[in-house]
């Protein structure tokens, strides 16, 4: 078990499915008291926790919409409500079938697919800035 997670809160955006899934579990795995999984789908979202609870872990599933700074400030006033507080944010949501390529962002990018794409990640910043 690992140490530094032990009695830690952690928070894991975009949980549903691909990296955010697969980063839910290790923090499970690594001894987090709770891991807190938020995304956009409730039945992805439940799987992934009756899997952390299945191996021992303790996970909490928030549907939850980090599209928009009101949906980033709902869901930390959520986890500050039902757990006290949040010692660890992974955040792993992004905008589905975004057309923006991480390394380069071509001339052809439509100008509403790379402003959801920072809107998302801007809105993490947010979640951030809200811990406390």
């Amino acid at each position: 078990m690992g140490v530094q997670l032990a009695d830690k809160i952690v928070l894991v955006t975009g949980a549903a499915g691909g990296v955010g899934r697969a980063v839910a579990a290790r923090m499970a795995a690594e001894g987090a008291k709770t891991v807190l999984l938020a995304d956009l789908a409730p039945e992805p979202l439940a799987e992934v926790a009756a899997g952390i609870e299945a191996s021992g872990g303790s996970a909490g599933s928030l549907v939850a919409d980090l599209g928009s700074a009101g949906g980033c400030a709902e869901l930390v006033s959520r986890v500050a409500d039902g757990y006290g507080r949040l010692d660890v944010l992974v955040h792993t949501a992004a905008v589905p079938n975004s057309p923006v390529d991480f390394l380069s962002v071509p001339d052809e990018v439509e100008a509403r697919g790379h402003n959801s794409f920072l809107v998302d990640n801007m809105n993490a910043y947010s979640c951030k800035s809200l811990q406390g």
